[in-house]
């Protein structure tokens, strides 16, 4: 990427995490699009070590937009995702899973503590696609929430 593309992303989502290095290589790994132009509140973070990785972007867009990264990601632009909506919410596990009742009608997901910022959490109206694993063994899923129009996209190796 050049350089001067790199500033432009970074002046034009106004957060630092667009420029970090390798933001390319976890949409790349993910089979997934470039952050759309109008991408604001951009955040960027995960880990990895020598055998597994797992990585966090989350960002709000127009939703034209939001269609737009679909339908030019590879990995999740002919796959049906899973709707959520009030009867079939998208939330996170209980903070006592072990003696929490669990309503079957939901998905729920984990939360991890490094990174408050990442909660795709849907009551209202959202969806997700599952990232399949590739030969590289990279992985991931992409969950949008439609009534705010934010993107969260999880993308691992392992």
């Amino acid at each position: 990427m050049k350089i001067s593309t790199l500033i432009t992303i970074c002046l034009l989502t106004i957060s630092m995490a667009a420029c970090r290095p390798g933001t390319k290589d976890l949409l790349s790994a993910g089979r997934l699009a470039a952050i759309p132009v109008s991408a604001s509140d951009l955040m960027v973070d995960g880990t990895d070590n020598l055998f597994s990785s797992k990585h966090y972007i989350k960002f709000k867009a127009d939703p034209k937009d939001i269609e737009e990264f679909i339908q030019n990601s590879a990995s999740i632009r002919s796959i049906k995702p899973e709707a959520f909506d009030r009867g079939h919410q998208y939330v996170p596990f209980p903070k006592d899973a072990d003696t929490a009742t669990f309503d079957d009608r939901h998905e729920y997901f984990g939360k991890d503590k490094r990174w408050p910022w990442f909660d795709p959490t849907i009551k209202v109206r959202g969806r997700k696609y599952t990232i399949d694993q590739d030969q590289d063994a990279n992985g991931g899923e992409v969950v949008i929430d439609d009534e705010k129009n934010i993107v969260y996209i999880r993308v691992y190796h392992s």
